[in-house]
C-alpha cells in the first residue's frame, strides 16, 4: 500500500514528538465494553498503549497495535478482530490513499471505532502541509466511512453508555439525556480541537 508520508511519520514517532498518549480512554471506553469484544487491534497506534489499556479493562483475549511508522509492530496481523479502533489517525492519512487504509482497517475488524479530528494540527510536515492533510466535516466523514461500515453512525460523548439528547452536543462531560446499553457495529467521535469534541446523535 502506498503511504506518501510514511517518513515523516517515522520521524514524529521515533522522536516521541505525539502518539504516545491515551487521552481518549475514558471516552471511548464505554462505548467498546457495550458490545463486549474479546479482541481488539488499534490501527495507526503510534506508541500509545491505549489499546493494552482498554483490552486489561474489558477483559479481552487478544490484542494488537498497527502502526507502519512504527518499527516492531509494521506489520498488520493476517487473523481478524471483534473491533478496529483509530484514534485521531484518519485525517492524517491522503485523500487519495484514504481508501485502501479503510479497506484494510474493515478487513481486519469485525466492529469499529474512529476518533476523528476537524481541525487543523499543530504539526507540520515535512513539505510544510498541515499534517491533518485529510481534513473534512462530519457530514463527508459519515459518507466516506460508511462505504466500508455500512452501519457507521455518530456517538454521543461521554463517560458513560449512549444516550439520547439533543441533535448537537459539545464537551466531555454532558450528562443530560438517557442512557441506554445499545451499541451499533460501528461508531464516529469527531474532534474540533484538542480537548473539545463535537458529536450527533
Amino acid at each position: 500500500m502506498k503511504r506518501k508520508d510514511l517518513a515523516d511519520y517515522q520521524h514524529f514517532h521515533s522522536a516521541a514528538i505525539y502518539g504516545t498518549g491515551g487521552k481518549h480512554f475514558p471516552y471511548v471506553l464505554p462505548h467498546i465494553l457495550s458490545i463486549k469484544a474479546d479482541s481488539l487491534i488499534d490501527y495507526g497506534a503510534g506508541r500509545s498503549e491505549i489499546a493494552v489499556w482498554i483490552a486489561k479493562k474489558a477483559g479481552m483475549k487478544r490484542v494488537a497495535r498497527f502502526d507502519p511508522a512504527v518499527p516492531g509492530i509494521d506489520k498488520i496481523p493476517e487473523e481478524k478482530f471483534d473491533i478496529v479502533t483509530s484514534f485521531d489517525v484518519l485525517e492524517h492519512i491522503p485523500e487519495e490513499e484514504l481508501d485502501d487504509v479503510l479497506r484494510e482497517m474493515s478487513s481486519v475488524g469485525k466492529h469499529a471505532l474512529f476518533v476523528i479530528d476537524i481541525a487543523p494540527a499543530k504539526a507540520i510536515l515535512s513539505d510544510g502541509r498541515n499534517a491533518h492533510v485529510c481534513l473534512h466535516e462530519e457530514a463527508w466523514w459519515q459518507q466516506r466511512l460508511i462505504q466500508f461500515f455500512p452501519d457507521i453512525r455518530p456517538l454521543l460523548l461521554g463517560v458513560c453508555f449512549l444516550r439520547e439528547a439533543p441533535e448537537r452536543a459539545i464537551g466531555s462531560d454532558r450528562r443530560a439525556g438517557k442512557w441506554g446499553l445499545t451499541y451499533e457495529s460501528e461508531g464516529i467521535i469527531f474532534k474540533t480541537r484538542a480537548g473539545d469534541y463535537l458529536m450527533h446523535e
